[in-house]
């Protein structure tokens, strides 16, 4: 009888998931959050978190685990696997805020157009490798965004 009740509230809260859909809620930094007023770049910021929308309803909130450089020219991350690249041209918009599944941490999201199509990269500091760089990296994007 446990087993059917602890079954059926995971079965619950993957519909109710899935109901409220992967997409982010866009908002201003958190309060007490504040961008940076200076923002000198390249900006290169070490254990920083990274994912997509795709991201698995259950298990770690990230993809992978890297630095980024945010240049006058692109959004860099660079992972064990690999790198991410976004050209600055290609960035949509840049928001602070909840990425779905994720209900718990707030990341700088950011869209941009990958081969004609839709994507988005989400960047978070590693919460007990030093984190909070948020405000930094944001900051940074933004300021690129206000160079095109």
């Amino acid at each position: 009888m446990k087993n059917q009740i602890a079954c059926s509230l995971v079965l619950l809260f993957v519909f109710g998931s899935m109901l409220a859909g992967c997409t982010t809620a866009i908002s201003p930094p958190p309060v007490g959050i504040e961008t940076e007023k200076e923002v000198s770049l390249p900006l290169t910021a070490e254990k920083v978190w990274y994912r997509t929308e795709k991201v698995r309803l259950l298990g770690l909130a990230y993809e992978e685990s890297g630095s980024i450089t945010v240049s006058e020219n692109s959004v860099e991350f660079t992972h064990e696997k690999g790198k991410i690249k976004i050209p600055r041209e290609s960035i949509q918009k840049v928001v602070w805020g909840k990425l779905s599944p994720d209900i718990t941490n707030d990341w700088v999201i950011v869209h941009y157009t990958e081969s004609g199509k839709g994507a988005v990269a989400a960047f978070k500091g590693a919460p007990f490798s030093g984190g909070g760089k948020e405000s930094k990296i944001y900051s940074a994007i933004l300021h690129i965004m206000k160079a095109k």
